[in-house]
């Protein structure tokens, strides 16, 4: 009698099962029951790549019900199962997978993984996977991402920095000349000047250099940018200039003589010729 009482209760289950696994493929209009949505990871994939995928849905009702999900995805590609807690699974009717819940209480959220794998053969072009959750002969179609689009990666985007210097100093990082870098890419600038000479500023397409007036500052290569280094004389009035009417050195040290390692220095100034 309780051999009889377990067949029939196995029986049933499998009865359940069988019932819901058919209301995948026959449902009908009616309000939603549930909320779902799909979200894959990479939507750009190249041959041979795997892809996640994720559903998640919730039971709209203000009861349990029993819940089926069926996705179709794209034929040949490689379907691995991820995490889920469904009661029930199904993937022989390929590339259709199955999951089935029983019982999802009110307002509860069910999720499901799995991962694909673009086949190394597989074409460039966008490859779609369509997907329902279904309840009391309602179909529920899952939003969100739905689309993998195989092809190779864009390259990358890159931009040429062109660098150059007045006279009195240079550009020692990265350098004088051109050079590429990513869009986007931070570029470290350092000016150096020589001796007698002072860095001024940084002129040319310095809209996203932080500090045009520092030696050392940092530009953002949103674009192709040429930029220039600035030196003038110390004590020079900003454009590589004497001040007019300020004494400078030469006026006190007309000449040097070098005579074995020695600097000597004669100072006078005059005008005309010296007899």
């Amino acid at each position: 009698m309780r051999d009889r009482k377990t067949i029939t209760a196995v029986a049933s289950a499998m009865l359940a099962v069988m019932l819901l696994f058919s209301l995948l493929g026959v449902a009908l209009a009616a309000d939603p029951t549930a909320d779902a949505s799909r979200t894959i990871d990479p939507l750009v994939a190249e041959p041979g790549e795997e892809v996640e995928v994720t559903v998640t849905f919730e039971n709209l009702l203000a009861e349990p019900k029993a819940f089926g999900l069926a996705e179709v995805i794209p034929d040949g590609w490689e379907f691995t199962r991820g995490t889920d807690d469904a009661i029930a699974f199904k993937d022989t009717n390929y590339p259709t997978i199955e999951w089935v819940w029983f019982v999802v209480e009110a307002g509860a959220t069910k999720v499901v993984s799995y991962t694909l794998t673009v086949p190394t053969d597989a074409e460039e072009g966008d490859y779609a996977i369509n997907g329902t959750v279904l309840a009391d002969e309602v179909e529920n179609p899952v939003g969100g991402n739905t689309t993998i689009t195989v092809g190779e990666e864009a390259p990358p985007v890159e931009y040429d920095l062109t660098v150059s210097s007045t006279a009195g100093g240079e550009v020692t990082e990265p350098g004088e000349g051109t050079f590429s870098y990513g869009e986007g890419m931070p570029v470290g600038l350092v000016a150096t000047a020589i001796e007698g000479y002072e860095f001024v500023n940084w002129t040319g397409d310095v809209g996203t250099v932080i500090n045009v007036n520092a030696a050392a500052t940092t530009i953002t290569m949103n674009d192709d940018y040429s930029i220039t280094a600035n030196f003038q004389q110390v004590g020079g009035d900003g454009d590589g200039g004497v001040p007019c009417g300020m004494a400078t050195l030469a006026d006190f040290l007309p000449f040097t003589m070098v005579s074995m390692g020695l600097v000597v220095v004669w100072a006078t100034k005059r005008r005309g010729k010296v007899s």
